[in-house]
């Protein structure tokens, strides 16, 4: 909303990896000077507004939602993925004030992002079951599919996440999880006996609201899943697609272009377009799905909605061979059904055994 002050800028701006990422500490200070003393308001206020306390709770979500929670949950994505600061520079530290000291602001539990994103969803990119949110065995375009879904996060994740850091031996990653979701739902409670409607409003209601929006985000970014091809060495191009000419990449860090990101997470923010116009003749010869002037969350409510024609609109033609809308929206059914699981992980093994005999 507005620029850090110059000083700021001149003590922090040398120790970053990337300039680009300067915009990034003017939403962190943005936040910190807006956000948090928003909630510490909540649980002191004054006499006056003491009889206004749902309506100055109302008014703190609505500062979060409205203005900040897209940006600043692409920003913590984005910087998980390739770190702000230099390896050498004394503010690495700062690292930990977005995921530890932020995240729970904005409804997601301090410490377990990078876990659940950065190590668990790209490594396995979608595969069901290792990925807890894998669309997979879903038809993803049934809403209570979708409940599913979101309730299996929303009730799980506190468990399956720590184990699953535990089955993959990242020990150091299994005690942090457990660490921080029981520091997470002990302040949770401790506040609340201090102060339940400032709790409601800064903690608990954030955390329905926002585990709802990133499940339907992650949901509408993997909604089209190619069954066939799924689990192969380029399931990338069709285990999600890119929305391009979209205002909302302006917001999001680029956010639309998301094919590109799961070929390589740690390409900067900044390269991705000129990546996709790079890399474009493997996208048509991949049939990998594309739309022009619509972002994910309308690409999910389309389908869900039923409105596949309407989105055949918005796709993408980069085949020699234009596809005709009927042919467009039966391509869209074919990639909204449940992926064959045996298929898949015995094409899978094939490829695993063949890269190996390969090395």
């Amino acid at each position: 909303m507005f620029n850090a002050p110059g000083f700021v800028h001149a003590a922090i701006d040398p120790h970053l990896a990337d300039k680009r990422d300067s915009l990034m500490i003017d939403l962190l200070f943005n936040i910190t000077v807006i956000v948090l003393p928003s909630a510490v308001l909540q649980f002191n206020l004054p006499a006056f507004l003491q009889p206004w306390a749902t309506a100055t709770g109302c008014l703190h979500l609505f500062i979060v939602y409205f203005f900040f929670i897209q940006r600043f949950i692409l920003c913590l994505h984005y910087s998980e993925h390739k770190r702000l600061f230099k390896p050498s520079s004394p503010l690495t530290w700062f690292h930990s004030y977005t995921s530890f000291v932020l995240c729970p602001f904005f409804g997601i539990p301090s410490g377990v992002y990078r876990l659940h994103h950065v190590v668990m969803h790209h490594l396995e990119d979608n595969m069901f079951p290792e990925d807890l949110s894998s669309t997979m065995p879903y038809q993803r375009d049934k809403f209570t599919h979708f409940l599913h879904y979101w309730a299996k996060f929303f009730f799980a994740v506190h468990f399956e996440l720590p184990y699953y850091a535990f089955r993959k031996q990242r020990y150091e990653m299994f005690a942090t999880a457990i660490v921080c979701h029981c520091f997470w739902t002990g302040s949770t409670y401790f506040l609340h006996q201090i102060n339940s409607t400032a709790t409601f409003y800064t903690a608990m209601l954030p955390f329905v609201l926002t585990s709802f929006a990133l499940m339907f985000g992650n949901w509408s970014q993997h909604i089209f899943v190619d069954p066939l091809k799924q689990g192969t060495p380029k399931s990338d191009y069709v285990l999600t697609y890119n929305c391009i000419n979209h205002i909302e990449n302006l917001y999001t860090f680029n956010d639309g272009y998301h094919i590109i990101h799961h070929i390589n997470s740690r390409l900067h923010w900044s390269d991705m377009p000129q990546r996709f116009l790079d890399d474009i003749m493997n996208h048509a010869s991949e049939d990998s799905i594309n739309f022009v002037g619509l972002h994910f969350m309308q690409v999910g409510l389309y389908t869900m909605s039923g409105q596949l024609e309407k989105l055949a609109k918005h796709y993408v033609q980069l085949s020699d061979k234009p596809k005709s809308q009927a042919e467009i929206v039966t391509m869209f059914k074919e990639r909204l059904v449940p992926c064959d699981m045996a298929n898949v992980a015995r094409d899978r093994a094939i490829d695993k055994a063949a890269n190996k005999k390969a090395s």
